[in-house]
């Protein structure tokens, strides 16, 4: 499948999923993929400007019979047990709108690291509360992320003159890890609790 094909089913699927103003970024698949082609990719809030998900999707090789290492359906219930996605936006009279979303993960495998090298590293040794590197399947601790947003959307003849937005993200400001020493995107943290505006004008 080619990439424009599939962002375009992705699309779909973010606005069927995430609502109105989801936009797909950072299509890209993964070297080494075993069993399928997986490609990463997130969802944002083209409105708002924040990310919505960060997902991957596994697909069958073309041509191949689905079945074993290739049988990616079968592999759902599992995935689906990782994370949780809620969202509430409501639309009031006069074109305003104010939304909220939480989303809990229950944490992404890390790199199988030594405890006590980590510890002794002075880049890394304060991360260790939000990884469990001594568990049999070494994992990102789970964290729940709360964001809110409200704003104002200024029609005219069913036509978009300007919009607004304020976007309070990590309300609770959590600490928190998506990753930890990732041979993919190495580590990379929650973005602690910010604040934003947006306004656009279109013509």
């Amino acid at each position: 499948m080619e990439l424009d094909e599939l962002r375009a089913r992705l699309t779909h699927f973010a606005a069927a999923h995430y609502g109105p103003h989801q936009v797909v970024r950072q299509l890209g698949g993964f070297a080494g993929s075993h069993g399928g082609l997986t490609f990463g990719f997130e969802i944002w809030n083209e409105a708002t400007e924040t990310r919505t998900a960060a997902l991957v999707i596994r697909l069958s090789p073309p041509g191949v019979r689905r079945a074993a290492n290739t049988d990616v359906l079968r592999q759902v219930p599992l995935l689906q047990t990782l994370a949780a996605h809620g969202m509430v936006q409501y639309s009031f009279a006069r074109g305003f709108w104010a939304s909220t979303s939480i989303r809990y993960d229950s944490g992404l495998v890390s790199n199988p690291s030594d405890p006590a090298k980590v510890a002794a590293d002075p880049d890394y040794f304060d991360l260790l509360p939000y990884v469990n590197l001594d568990s049999n399947i070494p994992r990102v601790r789970p964290r729940t992320i709360v964001d809110a947003a409200v704003g104002y959307e200024k029609r005219s003849n069913e036509r978009t003159i300007w919009d607004v937005s304020v976007q309070l993200s990590n309300i609770t400001n959590a600490t928190a890890l998506y990753n930890f020493q990732s041979i993919f995107v190495g580590t990379r943290l929650v973005q602690p609790r910010t604040g934003g505006v947006k306004l656009r004008f279109f013509f």
